[in-house]
């Protein structure tokens, strides 16, 4: 009987967040002949590879590969080109998924056909004291507690999934090309982007749905639980909306017209946003280095 899904996990030197990733999909209550699991090995030089021979007996169906070039839209796309099932869900490394997990995306896909893409919920798991200033709006921003709907839901307007824990038709994900390797994650550069597969999997008539019902518990490293942390993020995911716009005008010619700046106008405003305290403005100055971010990029001065 042909594999159903493909999980796909693509992992850099982080051996122990592997382990407990792998023991989440060892204990999945899906007949285990029904999921293969791909991990990709991208360039790691710690216990990686011993890690995945521990699990051989316990996932019989896990499918170990080296991938040397750097980089996680490269590593996705290895993972992909490995893929048995018409079907691949990609989770991190430091993400746990629940037991039914991969149940419920079978679920989910089955249920709606004309999806392309279908991505599950995503709990934040904090490795230290949450900060009072990290509300469940800033939450977003570590790929964590989306809360759409309580059921299926469609996604709408500036909605958006989260790319710890999200599925894919292997075929339309193909035939728009994989994910673009001149963007996503490489070493410690927050550049995002390896998600504009979606735009053109949408551009091409695809849908995306969310499901609240495949849920996975993502690590918040406390190291990231600081002001410093988010606004490199934010700035950065600046950054990435404008790359994605000309990524995307250059695959299908659609021209997204320039969104209106919220930048700083006065010194206050810059200080606030250099000094990065966590008060009544923290969302108001990570709003403008987010505009800051797009447009430098759209400018040309960052250059990807």
């Amino acid at each position: 009987m042909p594999t159903k899904i493909t999980v796909a996990v693509c992992t850099f030197n982080r051996a122990p967040l592997l382990g407990k990733c792998l023991e989440g999909l060892v204990a999945q209550t899906i007949v285990a002949r029904n999921m293969q699991v791909v991990v990709v090995d991208n360039n790691s030089t710690d216990d990686t590879p011993d890690v995945c021979n521990d699990f051989s007996s316990r996932l019989p169906n896990l499918k170990y590969v080296f991938e040397p070039k750097q980089g996680l839209s490269r590593a996705r796309n290895r993972a992909l080109e490995e893929a048995g099932a018409p079907i691949i869900i990609y989770i991190d490394d430091d993400a746990v998924p629940y037991p039914n997990w991969a149940k419920k995306f079978i679920e989910a896909f089955d249920r709606y056909p004309d999806c392309s893409i279908i991505g599950g919920e995503s709990e934040p798991d904090f490795e230290t004291d949450r900060p009072d200033w990290l509300d469940d709006d800033l939450l977003q921003s570590y790929s964590c507690g989306l809360n759409y709907s309580d059921d299926y839901h469609y996604l709408e307007n500036d909605e958006w999934l989260v790319e710890c824990n999200l599925g894919y038709r292997v075929e339309p994900l193909k035939a728009a090309g994989g994910f673009s390797e001149r963007l996503g994650r490489n070493g410690s550069l927050l550049l995002s982007g390896d998600g504009a597969v979606n735009d053109l999997i949408i551009h091409a008539g695809g849908k995306q749905l969310y499901t609240p019902f495949a849920r996975v518990r993502h690590l918040v490293p406390a190291s990231r639980m600081t002001p410093k942390w988010i606004a490199q993020r934010k700035f950065w995911g600046g950054v990435t909306s404008g790359v994605v716009e000309d990524y995307m005008k250059e695959r299908t010619g659609q021209v997204e017209p320039w969104r209106d700046l919220f930048l700083p106008s006065k010194v206050h405003e810059w200080e606030g946003v250099v000094n990065l305290n966590p008060d009544e403005d923290f969302k108001s100055n990570l709003s403008r280095l987010y505009n800051v971010g797009y447009l430098l990029a759209k400018t040309g001065m960052i250059s990807i």
